[in-house]
């Protein structure tokens, strides 16, 4: 237990790490519901408003990192793996999947599903031989990979632009402050 948390405060940061839900972890360590909704979140975003709680979800972060020996460039690099993957590496030049033996690594390890179903002639009672199987081969979802890395290395291809209308009053109050800021009479323009 870090001596600078409480024992609701350890609970928090540990239930933090199961899901990374900071509402979820505040109402499991025992908070209300309502600090969990208004609070929770700037706990782990902020370092200024629990910096001891701030401070020990990095620390454990980093050390569940070196743990399981993962890193944002490891993560990186998987993913363009992952992008990368070719289905002619799993099938012959007939077209026919090849065992799942002769698949290289990447697809071992990322296709998220493989159905065999054997095919027979007939229906019912009248069910004769096997004709042949049906395979289903489920890979990664190559669109959400690449959000994965658009987000990674910050393309923000994907983030919404929004404008907003601001009101003669707000944008007065928002001169206001710039002028005081730097003294001087710059600030939003007319409009």
């Amino acid at each position: 237990m870090n001596p600078k948390l409480n024992a609701r405060e350890q609970r928090f940061v540990n239930e933090y790490l199961v899901d990374l839900n900071p509402k979820r972890a505040a109402i499991v360590a025992g908070y209300a519901k309502s600090t969990a909704d208004n609070k929770a979140y700037v706990w782990v975003s902020n370092s200024q408003s629990k910096p001891h709680v701030f401070n020990a979800i990095q620390i454990a972060k980093k050390n569940r990192c070196e743990k399981v020996q993962m890193d944002a460039e490891l993560e990186l690099m998987r993913l363009v793996e992952i992008l990368e993957m070719d289905v002619a590496d799993i099938l012959t030049d007939q077209g026919i999947v090849k065992p799942i033996k002769e698949w290289p690594d990447v697809w071992r390890k990322n296709v998220s599903n493989v159905e065999f179903k054997e095919i027979f002639k007939g229906t019912g009672p009248a069910r004769r031989s096997s004709i042949g199987q049906l395979k289903k081969i489920r890979w990664p979802d190559k669109l959400k990979v690449l959000e994965l890395i658009g987000r990674h290395v910050n393309v923000s291809a994907w983030q919404e632009k929004r404008e907003i209308e601001l009101g003669d009053t707000t944008k007065q109050v928002i001169n206001d402050i710039i002028s005081s800021i730097d003294g001087t009479s710059k600030g939003l323009p007319k409009g």
